[in-house]
């Protein structure tokens, strides 16, 4: 598995660093889903516009 960074605000991040282990994974999962449907096939500046 590799990592990337990723923005987000001060709240969202205290409040992933504090969530148990299993909710982080969770999370880090959805986002993965997420990233990938969007990015499938596409070029980054495409899924930014």
């Amino acid at each position: 598995m590799a990592s990337i960074i990723v923005q987000v605000d001060e709240e969202i991040k205290s409040a992933f660093e504090q969530a148990n282990p299993e909710i982080q994974k969770q999370l880090s999962n959805i986002i993965q889903l997420f990233l990938r449907e969007k990015l499938y096939d596409k070029r980054l500046t495409e899924v930014m516009a």
